[in-house]
């Protein structure tokens, strides 16, 4: 959601940007629960009104009609990999999600502490992204 956020935000001409999760439908409500928290942090980047309001399952038709496919890190790759069939091109990021890694949330911890670091980690590799395909 983040990273269609900030790419829309861009208003790329003949882009379009479509996320879609490994997971989205069997979390549907979970995420649903989490979204006003996640667009309130990340309102200071002027990205809110690019997000969408519901997260969309991955699909293979949605890889195979992608230009560009990108997974935001090789846990997210593997299940990709697993599940569906991958373009060879894939890109993989190295965003640490949410109890991941060094961004654990333990018990009494705020849920949504790391929500501006990985927005943050996003736009970057969106940005060096943009910048090798001669867009940025």
């Amino acid at each position: 959601m983040m990273a269609e956020a900030y790419l829309r935000s861009l208003a790329l001409d003949n882009t379009q940007v479509i996320s879609s999760g490994t997971v989205a439908d069997e979390y549907r409500q979970f995420n649903a629960e989490c979204l006003p928290h996640i667009l309130a942090h990340i309102e200071k980047y002027g990205v809110t009104k690019y997000a969408k309001l519901h997260p969309d399952q991955l699909t293979q038709a949605r890889i195979d009609s992608a230009n560009i496919t990108i997974c935001m890190n090789q846990i997210v790759a593997d299940e990709c990999f697993q599940l569906f069939s991958m373009p060879t091109d894939t890109i993989i990021w190295d965003v640490t999600d949410v109890d991941e890694g060094n961004r654990v949330i333990k018990q009494g911890d705020d849920r949504y502490q790391f929500v501006e670091e990985t927005y943050e980690e996003i736009a970057h590799n969106i940005d060096e992204l943009l910048g090798e395909k001669g867009v940025a």
